[in-house]
């Protein structure tokens, strides 16, 4: 977890050093902090520069498993439809549990749901090959729509969903004192993301704020920060 006044205070001094234009203010910071942080975030679980993607390699899962949310049962509705949670961000898995009898025996275990385009649920649904495997829930697919997911065959009934969520914005609260905005850490909101990645989330808030700054200029500032425990 990132401690967003040590970020504060870290953007802020760079800001000051570099551009010359006095103090970062509370307002500029909580406008420029969350979309620098989300950049982050997109920018690592989907890199298409160097083909990354989620979990295409253990750096990222490590980078972004705070965001991953596991729900172990969600219900799928009679018609076949889930709404999609509101924190949604990015697919990781969906799975279903298939039941058969063996020796008398029902056997129950879990199975991936295949995702779809809405263009080819078609070519499963009407397909000799597929469609017994549907109805027999040997095969379950799901297409996404706008604000849900449509499960075929629809008596599903439960799925479990593992996605990565939105990051929670963060917030550099304060009161005023004199008229000088003080950090209220009570009410602030740190940023959820391991603490190796402030350097780059500050470096994408930095370029919001139109200033360009060089990897080892940000190295070199970041180390004489934390020499003074900031």
């Amino acid at each position: 977890m990132i401690d967003i006044d040590k970020l504060y205070t870290y953007i802020g001094k760079t800001i000051a050093n570099k551009a010359q234009t006095g103090n970062l203010t509370p307002s500029d910071f909580n406008s420029l902090l969350p979309r620098a942080y989300q950049q982050w975030v997109y920018k690592t679980y989907d890199d298409m520069t160097d083909g990354r993607g989620w979990q295409s390699h253990q750096g990222i899962t490590d980078d972004l498993r705070f965001l991953l949310v596991r729900n172990k049962v969600m219900q799928v509705a009679l018609d076949g439809s889930l709404a999609v949670p509101s924190d949604y961000l990015h697919l990781s898995s969906i799975n279903y549990t298939y039941s058969k009898l063996v020796k008398g025996k029902t056997v129950s275990r879990l199975k991936p749901v295949d995702i779809v385009r809405d263009n080819e649920r078609s070519a499963f649904t009407d397909s000799d090959i597929y469609a017994p495997l549907l109805d027999a829930k040997k095969y379950v697919i799901a297409a996404f729509f706008d604000t849900y997911l449509q499960f075929y065959p629809s008596d599903v009934a439960r799925v479990e969903f593992t996605y990565l969520r939105k990051p929670i914005d963060p917030v550099w609260s304060f009161t005023v004192v004199n008229g000088r905005p003080v950090y209220d850490p009570l009410t602030s909101i740190n940023l959820e993301a391991p603490e190796e990645s402030a350097d780059e989330i500050a470096m994408i808030a930095l370029s919001l704020f139109g200033i360009n700054i060089r990897d080892q200029e940000l190295i070199s500032y970041s180390e004489a920060q934390k020499a003074q425990n900031l």
